[in-house]
């Protein structure tokens, strides 16, 4: 900055430059006297340099005590300002706030500039909501003089809005600063992908021509961001070494204090409280509420009634759930963990009973109900006091294939005859499945998991001439389908894909399978792939399984720990989320699975350029098939369950990746 521009901050009179008539002498002087005025004003700005104490009373709030930080810049001050009130509390939590900002020497006294966020990503909440004019950032000033021989510094915050803050406050007690700040705030920003070539931009844009005049897109057309068309993942370890160290405590950031920001900043607190075993811990108990007794399905839970409601994909997550749990039985020998696979893999086994048809299986049971609507069927003996939802398909195989697998591998020898019952259903698949064999890749895995559990030649033998074609040999180790291009992907589909190479990887490595290298190529390949959107699941299988081919760097792991911390506890089913209603976010030039060419008429296939915090996303029934770019998730009474994290907990712990201390 130039002298007569630092002069300026520090209200000096400044010099008028544009004088041409003194002689040089007089200009040496003047220059000199600027010099020495910038000097004593640096120097005079940073005698207000260090940590005060500070206590106030915050209108509506009451009162508090905490500390400012004003550490010195060279222009003007970092300013930090850490509080925390004495009888404000958010349920059960003692409420903080933590602001950011400059400041600047005024006379007799200090200037601070604050800009908080109003709307973030919950848009209503009771008779709270969020409007349009709070989309954009309330400035609030502080105004503070010089007081008493102590020099202490009194004055007031005030927002533009005053409803919003009106704080009255003293600074006191002024001590040298410590080496690093006394609150940082940690967000950033990482792109998920390269920007594209002006070509291929042109192309893409041209492509969705017809997209972008869409109403809903009108307001970020011009924006540089949607313009640039890079999607990028936002991560935010904010105050989790505060909460770690104060789990009962809360502290808004940089927001107006009301209900709608205390509720979103519990969900980073209830993320973060936590360790992840405890977080664990939790979830294990929660999760036993979806399994449904009557049937051993993961079922979502109706928590306004306390009554199990039949999820659609339950042949899936329950054929997960057991996977996990039997991790779970691997690591610790929990007893628990074994009878929870017992009756999940019955569960299982009745999805291929019930139908009467060796062919076919079931989405998911129910205890039986008249009448029968949509695709119910009802039980015939011995199951007729269950009702069966038609028809299983590619990605409930997977539940199976999954279940069966971990749970042959880890049930006790108490528990021989569910044992048995894992060989006879994967022979039964393997020899007249439908869609077990309705295609090479569901034959190859079918027979593989048969060939474990049975030792039958019969089995070994298809799996060899399917797994042997060179063409399968290629698909796999390429990452079985993976894909992500410039933030369009099947979310749903990286799950399944993530699946299906580790039964691939887990069956190799049991039966010592020549071809376990391919498959750990798979997971390499599909992990570079995905690496960007920081996808949990393929990171720890890569991590875990990936010894001959390579390994996940530590980086990679650590990140992989991080969306751990970030899941939510409990799940925040009752609360809409919309990440539009703040100006930061933008629109995605692109729509969401565009193949289904639905995306002019479906509002569904509209997604964000942002990948946020797990706490921030709202909920879903697996967190980990989500598409992390969608924009809004309504409120539910429909409760899903913990088997999203207790998956990637016990996979992660299994293969060594973190330890229960974590």
């Amino acid at each position: 900055m130039k002298p007569f521009e630092k002069l300026k901050s520090c209200n000096r009179n400044s010099l008028d430059k544009t004088s041409t008539k003194r002689d040089r002498a007089m200009k040496k002087l003047i220059n000199l006297i600027l010099w020495l005025s910038v000097f004593l004003c640096s120097a005079y700005g940073q005698s207000r340099q260090g940590i005060w104490e500070a206590q106030g009373h915050w209108e509506g709030l009451g009162d508090y005590t905490g500390q400012v930080e004003l550490r010195w810049n060279g222009v003007s001050y970092n300013f930090i300002r850490l509080v925390a009130f004495q009888n404000f509390t958010y349920g059960d939590r003692a409420v903080s706030v933590a602001w950011t900002g400059s400041a600047a020497e005024i006379p007799n006294g200090l200037r601070i500039d604050v800009a908080l966020r109003q709307a973030d990503f919950i848009p209503i909440m009771g008779d709270e909501s969020r409007t349009e004019a709070d989309r954009d950032l309330l400035l609030v000033t502080g105004s503070f003089q010089i007081q008493g021989e102590d020099r202490r510094l009194t004055g007031r915050y005030v927002a533009e809005d005053s409803r919003r803050v009106y704080v009255e406050e003293e600074l006191r007690n002024q001590r040298p600063l410590t080496e690093t700040p006394i609150f940082t705030e940690a967000r950033n920003v990482t792109a998920m992908h390269e920007p594209l070539t002006p070509e291929l931009r042109g192309l893409f844009f041209t492509l969705f021509r017809d997209y972008h005049q869409l109403p809903a897109l009108a307001r970020y057309r011009d924006r540089e961001e949607f313009q640039r068309a890079v999607h990028s993942a936002i991560a935010d370890p904010t105050n989790y070494d505060f909460y770690q160290a104060n789990p009962k405590a809360l502290r808004v950031v940089n927001k107006i204090v009301d209900p709608i920001a205390l509720t979103e900043e519990s969900l980073r607190a209830g993320a973060y409280s936590y360790s992840l075993r405890e977080k664990a811990d939790l979830y294990e108990a929660l999760t036993r509420e979806n399994i449904n007794p009557a049937t051993g399905m993961m079922d979502d839970f109706d928590v306004t009634s306390s009554t199990h409601r039949p999820n659609g994909d339950a042949a899936l997550w329950t054929g997960v759930y057991v996977a996990g749990q039997a991790m779970r039985y691997l690591v610790t020998g929990e007893e628990e963990a074994a009878d929870n696979m017992a009756r999940s893999l019955r569960g299982l086994f009745t999805l291929m009973d019930i139908t009467g048809d060796p062919r076919e299986f079931a989405r998911t049971l129910r205890q039986a109900m008249r009448p029968l609507e949509g695709d119910w069927r009802a039980g015939s003996e011995p199951f007729t006091a269950l009702d069966w939802l038609c028809c299983g398909n590619n990605d409930m195989l997977k539940g199976l294939h999954y279940g069966l697998l971990w749970g042959y591998m880890a049930l006790p020898p108490r528990y021989e005859e569910v044992k048995q019952g894992i060989r006879e259903r994967s022979a039964t698949l393997a020899r007249f499945g439908r869609i077990a064999n309705g295609g090479w890749f569901n034959e190859m895995t079918t027979t593989a998991l048969a060939y474990y559990v049975t030792g039958l030649d019969e089995f070994g033998l298809r799996y060899d001439r399917i797994a042997g074609n060179p063409l399968h040999i290629a698909w796999i180790a390429g990452g079985n389908g993976a894909m992500h291009y410039q933030g369009i992907s099947d979310w749903s589909g990286q799950h399944l894909n993530i699946v299906s190479l580790m039964i691939l990887n887990v069956l190799a490595r049991a039966t010592g399978d020549a071809r376990a290298m391919v498959y750990q190529l798979g997971l390499k390949s599909g992990f570079e792939i995905l690496q960007r959107t920081r996808p949990t699941l393929w990171t720890l299988g890569y991590a875990g399984l990936g010894s001959w081919v390579g390994r996940a760097s530590e980086e990679v792991i650590e990140d992989a720990r991080w969306r751990l911390r970030e899941f939510p506890f409990p799940r925040p089913y009752a609360l809409a989320i919309d990440h539009s209603i703040q100006n930061s976010w933008v629109m995605s030039p692109y729509p969401a699975l565009p193949w289904k060419l639905d995306w002019m008429t479906n509002p569904g296939r509209q997604q964000g350029l942002y990948m946020y915090p797990l706490f921030e996303g709202g909920d879903d029934s697996y967190l980990w098939k989500a598409n992390p770019l969608s924009i809004r998730r309504g409120a539910s009474n429909i409760r899903a369950s913990g088997t999203d994290y207790l998956h990637a907990y016990w996979l992660g712990r299994y293969f060594q990746v973190f330890d229960k201390g974590e």
